[in-house]
């Protein structure tokens, strides 16, 4: 009885082996094989979409001119202002005992009496001289000179050079930091209770209307977009909550590589978009260019889809993407008619790797 049941064990054993065998035999054949897109490139008008942030057109950072403790409240983000608007005022109280003792120091200077006129013999003899008659005041006046300039220099606190006191001034009179420009504050580094530091940025003042930015387009795609710029059809929209703005372009900029960049402009009067913020950018133009739809699902990341060769073995393509909509992908740039592109490539799947195309 114990022999048979071992010989059971055995062959059952030996079943499982043989299944699992071929199961994975089954696999690896099956994951070999892939299912593929033709690329085909068709013609429609062009429709861009792109995820951009804004920022103001019209921005001001608030340095402050002189440093110290910061007295009074400071606004916070968010607070709407105008030219010349109080922000916030610095204790300037160092400065002021600065100024005062320079000020003393002037006044004692002004007050102390003067050098004592050089009185020499030949001084004495040049005046009896022109009390006869015999020397000009003019001869006089230049042996009073002669005389003086032999003289050792005296100093005098008189002579002293005064304090230059306009900066000290310049600082106090920057006491009461004032908005340079109007708009809202975008940022704030300072505090109530802190310090200000001159000529370092207190805070950030940008206005909210218009908002700017740019988005990149591929070289080839330059001049169709500067010719249809003008044209009633062409549109550039912002989707936000459901609601469509509507920009306008500003500029095509090349960048000095493979790509142009398109600037653009939004009049944002409500101040429903807000900078830093990502928002969908769609370009829509009349004109007509090639075009190659591919399922969403061959997208392996980064834009980058994998392709069958001739010799059966996988490669990779990095394409431009035009838009997204639902699973459908439009590309722009980066596969050539004819190119296979694996439809849903497998995790497993390198580059390199040989594949058979299921028919």
């Amino acid at each position: 009885m114990q022999p048979r049941k071992k010989l059971w064990w055995g062959l059952g054993a030996l079943l499982i082996l043989l299944i699992l065998g071929l199961g994975s035999w089954w696999y690896m054949a099956r994951s070999k094989s892939v299912d593929v897109v033709i690329v085909k490139p068709v013609t429609e008008p062009l429709m861009i979409t792109r995820d951009v942030t804004l920022a103001p057109l019209y921005s001001a950072t608030v340095s402050p001119a002189a440093s110290g403790p910061i007295l009074g409240p400071v606004p916070t983000v968010g607070t709407n202002v105008s030219v010349n608007d109080h922000l916030f005022t610095i204790d300037v109280s160092p400065y002021e005992a600065q100024l005062a003792r320079a000020r003393n120091a002037t006044s004692e200077a002004s007050a102390a009496p003067a050098a004592p006129p050089v009185n020499t013999p030949v001084i004495t003899e040049a005046q009896q001289l022109l009390q006869q008659g015999i020397i000009t005041q003019a001869e006089y006046a230049k042996i009073v000179a002669r005389e003086q300039a032999k003289q050792p220099s005296v100093y005098t606190p008189s002579a002293a050079a005064a304090p230059d006191t306009s900066t000290i001034e310049r600082q106090i009179a920057a006491a009461n930091v004032t908005a340079p420009v109007a708009g809202k504050v975008t940022a704030v580094y300072v505090t109530a209770d802190g310090v200000a530091v001159q000529d370092r940025p207190a805070l950030v003042i940008a206005s909210l209307s218009p908002l700017v930015g740019e988005m990149p387009l591929p070289n080839a795609l330059t001049e169709a977009v500067q010719q249809a710029r003008t044209a009633p059809e062409t549109t550039l929209t912002l989707r936000v909550n459901g609601h469509d703005y509507f920009g306008e372009m500003t500029a095509l900029s090349p960048t000095g590589g493979d790509v142009t960049a398109l600037k653009f402009r939004f009049d944002n009067p409500g101040e429903m978009l807000q900078p830093a913020t990502p928002y969908p950018l769609t370009l829509k133009l009349p004109t007509k260019v090639s075009l190659i739809h591919l399922p969403l699902r061959s997208n392996i990341g980064d834009d980058t889809v994998y392709i069958v060769t001739a010799d059966g073995l996988i490669d990779a393509r990095h394409v431009t993407t035009a838009y997204v909509d639902g699973d459908d992908w439009v590309v722009l740039a980066g596969l050539t008619a004819g190119e296979r592109v694996i439809a849903e490539p497998a995790p497993h799947l390198e580059i390199g790797m040989h594949v058979d195309v299921r028919a």
